[in-house]
């Protein structure tokens, strides 16, 4: 290959040849930027997704905290208590996933006509899918722990006097 691309300059002196590594390590390093860009963005909708997703389940918690009083008084275990707000964690971060999901072609073909695209053909490739209900799910779990957590941490006597 090297030979080639040799006899190549020697033919065409004015002219620079390059191997398809060449001009494949070149389209790279132009990428690295914008693809270090796009995925510090990626973090950070996903931290503040998070963020998100801990302020509705606190909230959640204050505003049952009489009901997960009860709860407790009537015998409730705290891990029942913790599961229950985790899968409310869960739900919560599954629907906005799945709304997400569902907006994802629409939004890309829209956004391909402002550029010029002639096709609305777009699919989603599985392991993308695969990769966004794992992290639908890491999110939904992490978002639920702190609050699940001080929801057992809850008094039954203060929170019955809670109101």
């Amino acid at each position: 290959m090297q030979t080639e691309i040799n006899n190549l300059e020697n033919s065409y002196p004015k002219y620079d040849a390059y191997s398809q590594k060449d001009a494949q390590k070149t389209i790279d390093d132009n990428l690295k930027e914008p693809t270090i860009f796009m995925n510090m963005i990626i973090v950070i909708i996903f931290a503040v997704s998070t963020v998100l997703i801990i302020n509705m389940m606190m909230m959640s918690v204050k505003e049952k905290t009489k009901d997960i009083g009860t709860m407790r008084a009537l015998g409730t275990k705290r891990k029942s208590i913790m599961l229950l707000i985790m899968y409310e964690s869960l739900i919560l971060s599954s629907i906005g996933g799945i709304i997400g999901i569902l907006l994802i072609a629409p939004i890309y073909s829209v956004m391909g006509l402002m550029m010029g695209a002639t096709s609305l053909d777009f699919t989603i490739p599985t392991t993308v899918l695969l990769q966004v209900v794992l992290i639908i799910f890491v999110i939904g779990t992490f978002s639920g722990l702190i609050p699940a957590y001080l929801a057992t941490k809850i008094s039954p006597i203060e929170a019955l006097r809670y109101e």
